[in-house]
């Protein structure tokens, strides 16, 4: 084991015995150690990169790549001490799996190669593209990315697609004013990653289109263990208006588990302000996406969705064990808050008609909002205020006459599921009666 005590500011990559030894020349000498685990010392102060060049791996320029065995990074406090990427690079990579374990610093000023957003670079702050991180008492903070603008974790060979994860342990931190001109503005665990986050914060980051906070996807996992997710944004800007989904965080597909923890203040431009569940298959093979989600003693409050499911919204083509409600295993001494759900508002629906003449119902008489699901899923049948109605229930029949579904006859009580239509014409509901008039009001099964 190795210790090296980093002594000047200035960014040089000319190694350990010449001159002082910079942040670089440390990470470059623990990286060629025959030792496998290695201690670097930071004292206060702000670290800058400037040595410029993107697209390589051994630290020479750019971003400072941790390619063997443990390297622990210690800061004098993440009050004092700041690792600063400058704009010219991302922070840190962690790749070959490596393990970088680091306390007690800041790490900002990180911009990744590429933003575009369909085909750019990922992990502004920090990239764990195949290895393992322990941060302790850490910041990371206002880095850009095209995904994960914070942290990335995992990677993929597209080739095979043989998944490569990434794993990160994040205690008493905070990952704050981040962004992403995609997916995820604060934290992405992809590729069947692993993120766990206890007593720490993720306030302030946006991304472009979903996950504003946290992004889960193909097949990774977070645990919130007393965590706040609080202040940030799905903006749904790419493509301009048609995502925006998980303003605090979005599972997509893969696990959730959410623990003595709040999730508040959040925003989505469509649905789950809170928390988002479920959406696309991300494999674009047509399938739905496989989510589980439990939740104990968690709090949502305050979160705001323009379109619908303020709180928590589970996107209609998630299926676990056949419903999408199913995507929740446990709630558990849970609150959701009267301001995490609109409640639903449709009004009752009056149909008139001549007598032994049927009278004939289309989805529109529901207020459904037709939503081409190649684009975005959206549900059937949606109350007044835009929220999504599991089903519609049966409250009153006319005294004569008879009320049918698919021929067959229906009584007081009875639920209509909330089925999807296939086209952007109105499938017609076979119903009809007789004389007088029925109306029907609609329920929500709330999650």
């Amino acid at each position: 084991m190795a210790t090296i005590n980093v002594d000047i500011f200035t960014d040089e990559n000319d190694g350990v015995g010449v001159g002082g030894i910079s942040l670089r020349d440390a990470i470059i000498e623990a990286n060629t150690n025959a030792d496998a685990v290695d201690t670097i010392n930071l004292p206060a102060g702000t670290y800058i990169l400037t040595l410029a060049g993107s697209n390589e791996d051994a630290s020479a320029t750019g971003d400072l790549d941790i390619t063997n065995g443990t390297i622990t990074i210690v800061g004098a406090g993440s009050g004092t001490t700041t690792i600063n990427a400058g704009g010219i690079d991302r922070v840190f990579q962690v790749l070959g799996g490596s393990n970088l374990t680091i306390s007690g610093v800041t790490v900002t000023g990180g911009v990744t190669p590429s933003l575009n957003p369909f085909t750019g670079d990922l992990g502004g702050g920090i990239y764990v593209q195949d290895g393992t991180l322990i941060a302790n008492s850490i910041v990371v903070d206002a880095n850009q990315a095209t995904n994960g603008g914070g942290i990335f974790l995992g990677s993929v060979d597209f080739n095979t697609f043989t998944f490569f994860p990434g794993t990160a342990t994040i205690s008493n931190s905070t990952i704050s004013n981040n962004s992403s001109t995609f997916d995820a503005g604060g934290i992405s665990s992809l590729f069947g990653s692993s993120l766990t986050l206890t007593n720490s914060t993720v306030s302030g980051n946006t991304a472009d289109r979903d996950a504003g906070g946290i992004g889960v996807a193909f097949g990774g996992s977070v645990t919130l263990e007393n965590a706040t997710i609080t202040g940030n944004a799905a903006l749904g800007a790419v493509p301009v208006g048609t995502y925006g989904v998980g303003g605090g965080v979005h599972v997509n597909d893969g696990t959730a588990t959410i623990s003595n923890s709040t999730i508040e203040n959040n925003t989505a431009l469509n649905a789950g302000g809170g928390l988002a569940i479920g959406g696309s298959d991300p494999s674009g093979q047509g399938n739905p996406a496989p989510v589980a989600v439990s939740l104990t003693n968690a709090t949502f409050t305050g979160n705001t969705a323009n379109s619908s499911s303020n709180g928590i919204a589970l996107l209609s083509n998630t299926t676990v064990t056949g419903a999408p409600q199913d995507a929740i295993s446990t709630i558990d001494n849970s609150t959701l808050s009267s301001a995490s759900f609109t409640s639903p508002t449709l009004s009752s629906i009056d149909k008139y008609g001549d007598a032994e003449a049927a009278i004939s119902f289309a989805l529109t008489d529901f207020t459904a909002k037709l939503v081409d699901v190649a684009v975005f899923p959206g549900p059937a049948f949606q109350d007044a205020d835009g929220d999504a109605l599991a089903s519609l229930t049966i409250v009153s029949l006319p005294t004569n006459g008879t009320l049918t579904l698919s021929g067959v006859a229906v009584s007081i009580g009875t639920a209509i599921a909330a089925a999807r239509p296939v086209s952007k014409s109105p499938e017609r509901l076979p119903f009809g009666c007789c004389c007088q008039y029925w109306y029907c009001n609609c329920c929500r099964r709330y999650c």
